[in-house]
């Protein structure tokens, strides 16, 4: 890769970026093929989805990011579900309400 970089080729940027795509590809291969768990049933796939939705809202990283989703209603149209199932298996399953 730095023999390319140093060529004077001038799309020497594009290979650069082919090759760094097939390192991560490669990369890719070389993990586990399968982490995918599957959910017991719907529910906890939701509250799941809700609560990583919930976690990108508060990056630890950049705590001056505005928040896009403020209400349940933002939640439940993001998971395309409707405000009071989100509500009822959260409740269910977390044991409290959004």
């Amino acid at each position: 890769m730095q023999i390319e970089l140093d060529s004077g080729y001038s799309q020497k940027l594009d290979i650069m970026r082919c090759y760094l795509h097939l390192l991560i590809h490669e990369t890719m291969k070389m993990q586990q093929t399968s982490r995918y768990v599957p959910h017991k049933n719907a529910a906890q796939r939701i509250v799941e989805l809700f609560l990583t939705l919930l976690d990108r809202q508060f990056p630890v990283e950049i705590p001056q990011r505005n928040l896009v989703l403020k209400t349940a209603t933002d939640y439940a149209n993001r998971l395309s579900v409707h405000v009071n199932h989100l509500n009822r298996v959260v409740k269910c399953i977390q044991r409290q309400i959004v």
